[in-house]
């Protein structure tokens, strides 16, 4: 009986970090997630004219428009060798 109450009670404190830890994590990504991306379904770059960032501001609820591109890179640190997501944008 003590070894099931220790379970159970094991079981809801990691539960319980899991979901505290999923908080933490949105809050840090949602600085670089954006709410509506737009990207191509086929290819990697396109051009935007200023008519087109016209025409997303004249949106109801759009507030800011930024351009940022976006592409997978071969980094080189120390001795550790990863590909990451590099992002920029123009100011």
């Amino acid at each position: 009986m003590i070894g099931i109450a220790f379970s159970t009670a094991a079981l809801i404190i990691v539960l319980s970090v899991f979901n505290g830890l999923e908080g933490l994590l949105r809050s840090l990504y949602s600085s670089f997630d954006p709410e509506i991306k737009i990207e191509l379904k086929k290819g990697k770059s396109f051009e935007i004219t200023p008519e087109f960032v016209a025409k997303l501001k004249a949106i109801e609820g759009i507030g800011i428009v930024t351009e940022v591109i976006e592409d997978y890179v071969y980094v080189r640190y120390r001795e550790a060798d990863i590909v990451v997501t590099m992002k920029g944008s123009k100011r």
